[in-house]
């Protein structure tokens, strides 16, 4: 019974060291620019798997509040992949109405 529950301990502690030493690598694993997400789908050999790559990236972006890479990377997925993705055109229309909005914000913010 001891030996189960050291086992259990030890175990524990090696899964929390793990975790902790690998986080900001999983967090940083990601492309960090629009560029950089599309010279990575250039290596990708289908065309479906490049559309669903960036498409995903797109989303990564949006929802890390970064609009102006968001709106880049489905842009590019539309002009030069899939004009037809849906995906792609919902993430690029809602970027484009984050970036409006914080245009006017900072607007206002400048007007005296």
């Amino acid at each position: 019974m001891k030996r189960i529950l050291i086992a259990s301990i030890v175990t524990f502690c090696l899964i929390q060291w793990y975790w902790i030493e690998n986080q900001n690598l999983w967090q940083q694993a990601g492309p960090q620019t629009a560029d950089e997400a599309i010279q990575i789908a250039q290596r990708i050999e289908t065309l479906r798997e490049k559309t669903d790559y960036l498409t995903l990236q797109a989303r990564e972006f949006y929802r890390s509040r970064e609009f102006q890479e968001a709106y880049a990377v489905a842009l590019y997925v539309l002009q030069n992949l899939d004009d037809a993705s849906e995906k792609a055109r919902e993430i690029m229309e809602k970027a484009r109405s984050q970036i409006q909005i914080a245009s006017v914000e900072m607007q206002k913010g400048l007007s005296p």
